[in-house]
């Protein structure tokens, strides 16, 4: 499925080719333009699939990190060397041009510049500056940064947490507004310093000595985005159950609290759709099995559960304490963490508790599918539906610690990947047509494709954290993690009922819903009335699951992100690549949480592009342009853009129909867990909205449906048939 191949011998060949002399000078190896800037060897690449790689080393050692970086797809192209029409020489390939003058390498695309590059040596690291034009903004990064535009700011690649802040979770991957994406194949503490906001301008650096990018040139930052989705192998689409309420807390401590949790909800007539089990599950780190004093008949929980169509999660760790009898299976396998001389590393850590100390389990081992993994479909066949795989960035392990030939910090970044693949073929060697829903905290690029949802990590409970939420998924999602979701209510402290309802809404239009804290984050915890405001949050969500659960879809069939930045769907306004507070939950939603307490902001400004939107709570009508609101606390600015179609609950159709000309919208539906979606088992709507009428098209089973349109502030309905095989064309 992956594309991570083992990538060192084009700069182990490059390196070979070119050790005469000291002068730059630029030479064709077979398909390969190879030029030499003092000790610095680079080799430039393209490929029929237009992708452009550039390779640059001063060094002859292969780093472990090389197994796990992305191969450039499609085969090489040749070189010419060829002048222009002012007799400048430069060198062709595919639709690419390179010039040089001095170290300086400039890239265009027929006569439109795209970047330069310089390469030098600065004490033991290379050093790559980088340019790609006057008022471009770069984005990326990773789940890394509480801003999207990079300026100014310096990212160093080695994963950690911070306890009431975030998990810092850095992707190579950057964008700039003019359709540039580059993607490097780094190594751990690889440095990357962007300029000023605007610049254009940012500079890698490596201590490997080594620099690699893969370079991309789309027409537009959506096919940027999707692109890279694709290439990467980000795709993937959760189990439908996934797209719920998924209520959690640090934690639930026995089998009849779980029970008396899920009766409260029936009682309460809330939906839910999965509960997640903390550090109480188990008796010692690393068991991966229940302890039966507080959980005394899982069997009958899962019954319980299942039969009220509730989903149970449980949390794991890398780290199994030596008392736990996990120890001695994964150290007879040689899945522990060892030193040197192949003796496991032991240390004492928080995770450890009562315990003398402990290790870290080695996903790369031999043996771990077949016995680290093998414990996962144990707990699968147990009735566990999903895994939630927590601490692996990995945190706080000995710098001594190797796994299969790797030091610690070539394996560090790669590890929750690794980690979730292995889970992944586990699962599908015992389980092939289902789909796997892991909730993880890290992860690396093509972690999403082993069926990941990534969390921000442990957030605090302030107005600043829930802000600082948007830009962190945004950021995640433009860097292959459309599956984001944070704490809802914030993990560390205790969040006011204002805050909690406002970081419900947030939640509400997150891609994953999940709410979890140190303390109770239930709808009820704080009082009546911030629960009957939460409970109609989720009604609302279960209401929007048709649409919500489509949108997923796009991102496993078109790469596209469920949150995105509003530069993806209005590229022209020059308004939206500077907004980080807002966002489009899918095609047809803009949503601009409420981030501040009422006492401190009573007003919440927010940008609508150019056209019409209704909100989609009040039905109020506006036009495009800034807005400053006070929204109170049941109320939040979300609206459906002009041509927005929304699939919900019940076979109905929200519809805001064009002023002028139509729009075109896909809606997805199937089975809702298996694979067989990838194999076109699947209705597929193919909507076109005009003012006053409707086409579909796609259906594979007659029934009826609803067509719900807004008109003076109320919902109008019409029921009408839709037959399959058909073109369905409806008036209004």
């Amino acid at each position: 499925m992956k594309k991570f191949f083992i990538f060192p011998a084009l700069i182990l060949i490059l390196f070979l080719s070119c050790q005469s002399g000291g002068s730059r000078a630029f030479s064709i190896v077979e398909n390969s333009l190879q030029f030499r800037s003092g000790e610095i060897l680079i080799g430039i690449n393209v490929s029929d699939q237009d992708n452009l790689t550039v390779s640059a080393s001063a060094s002859e050692e292969i780093s472990g990190e090389a197994k796990f970086f992305l191969q450039p797809e499609g085969n090489a192209l040749p070189f010419a060397e060829l002048r222009d029409d002012e007799g400048r020489t430069f060198y062709s390939s595919g639709s690419y041009r390179i010039y040089s003058s001095g170290d300086l390498l400039s890239f265009y695309r027929a006569d439109r510049f795209l970047f330069s590059s310089r390469f030098s040596i600065s004490g033991k690291r290379i050093i790559e500056e980088k340019k790609t034009g006057e008022g471009e903004n770069l984005y990326g990064m990773g789940q890394s940064s509480k801003n999207i535009i990079k300026g100014n700011d310096r990212y160093s690649l080695y994963h950690y947490p911070q306890y009431g802040d975030q998990t810092y979770m850095f992707i190579p991957q950057i964008y700039s507004s003019d359709g540039d994406s580059f993607y490097y194949n780094s190594h751990a503490y690889d440095a990357f310093q962007f300029g000023a906001p605007s610049s254009g301008e940012f500079q890698a650096a490596s201590g490997s000595k080594k620099l690699q990018f893969i370079y991309r040139c789309t027409g537009s930052p959506l096919d940027a985005v999707s692109e890279f989705y694709r290439f990467s192998d980000s795709g993937n689409l959760l189990p439908r159950w996934a797209y719920g309420f998924i209520q959690s807390k640090y934690g639930y401590r026995n089998q009849q609290e779980v029970i008396d949790l899920v009766d409260e909800f029936e009682k309460r007539q809330i939906h839910l759709s999965a509960v997640v089990l903390d550090l109480y599950w188990f008796e010692h780190m690393g068991d991966l099995d229940w302890d039966r004093e507080s959980w005394p008949d899982p069997a009958a929980l899962d019954s319980y559960l299942e039969e009220r169509g509730i989903k149970t999660i449980t949390i794991s760790e890398p780290y199994v304490t030596s008392d736990s009898p996990n120890y001695n299976i994964m150290a007879d396998a040689g899945l522990l963490g060892s030193n040197s001389e192949g003796a496991p590393v032991r240390w004492k850590d928080w995770w450890c508790f009562a315990s003398e100390d402990g290790s870290i389990m080695n996903p790369f081992g031999d043996k771990s599918v077949e016995v680290w993994g093998s414990q996962y479909v144990r707990m699968r066949e147990q009735g566990i539906d999903g895994f939630w795989t927590d601490l692996g960035e990995p945190e706080n392990v000995p710098r001594t610690v190797r796994m299969k030939g790797l030091q610690e910090h070539e394996f560090h970044n790669y590890y929750n990947r690794a980690w979730s693949e292995m889970i992944y073929r586990s699962m599908k060697e015992s389980y092939p047509d289902e789909r796997l829903f892991i909730l993880s905290r890290s992860g690396y690029t093509g972690s999403a494709g082993y069926g990941v949802s990534n969390w921000s990590g442990d957030v605090p409970a302030t107005f600043q954290g829930l802000a600082d939420q948007i830009p962190l998924g945004l950021n995640a999602a433009l860097s292959g993690f459309s599956f984001w979701g944070s704490d809802v209510g914030g993990f560390t402290g205790q969040p006011s009922p204002e805050l909690l309802v406002r970081w419900y809404q947030f939640g509400l239009f997150s891609p994953v819903f999940r709410a979890h804290g140190t303390s109770p984050r239930e709808p009820w915890s704080l009082g009546d009335k911030p629960e009957k405001i939460i409970s109609g949050l989720i009604d609302w969500r279960y209401r929007l699951l048709p649409y919500i659960y489509s949108t997923a879809w796009e991102t496993a069939a078109e790469g596209v992100p469920m949150m995105r930045p509003l530069f993806l769907e209005y590229p022209g306004d020059g308004e939206t690549w500077n907004i980080k507070d807002q966002y489009f939950f899918g095609d047809s939603l803009l949503v601009a949480p409420v981030t501040d307490a009422a006492s401190g902001q009573a007003k919440r400004r927010y940008y609508l592009p150019e056209g019409k939107w209704i909100n989609l709570f009040d039905l109020r009508e506006k036009t495009g342009g800034w807005y400053e609101e006070a929204f109170a606390l049941d109320e939040m600015p979300v609206f459906a853009r002009e041509g927005g179609v929304i699939a919900m609950e019940g076979n109905a159709l929200f519809l805001y129909p064009p002023s002028k000309g139509y729009s075109t919208t896909v809606l997805f539906s199937d089975d809702g867990w298996s694979e067989n979606y990838a194999s076109g088992e699947y209705e597929k709507l193919e909507i076109t909205l005009e003012e006053g009428s409707l086409a579909i098209s796609g259906a594979v089973r007659s029934r009826e449906i609803r067509l719900l349109i807004p008109e003076n502030r109320i919902l109008k309905e019409k029921a009408v048939y839709l037959e399959r095989g058909k073109i369905n064309r409806f008036d209004f």
